[in-house]
């Protein structure tokens, strides 16, 4: 992944990215598919962006960067495109 910088606020970041799993219908057949959702300490969803992978342990690797990053929410758009382009 791209270095897009640590969110450097001087508090601690009230802000975690979470898997998001959905189950979609595609001509009668469920299919699972993952994203990744920023959430607020009080678990409120801020933003979310849906089906990026149906590989599961692909998607949580990169959830769980974007958090060990601190990512900033400013750059999850870029982040995501990096992620689908080493697809």
């Amino acid at each position: 992944m791209k270095n897009y910088g640590r969110n450097y606020n001087k508090r601690k970041s009230m802000m975690t990215y979470q898997l998001l799993t959905e189950t979609i219908d595609i001509d009668g057949m469920a299919r699972i598919t993952y994203g990744i959702v920023a959430v607020t300490e009080n678990g409120k969803a801020i933003t979310s962006i849906r089906d990026i992978s149906c590989n599961r342990e692909k998607a949580q690797a990169f959830v769980d960067i974007c958090n060990s990053l601190g990512l900033s929410l400013l750059h999850i758009d870029a982040a995501v495109d990096d992620f689908l382009a080493e697809q």
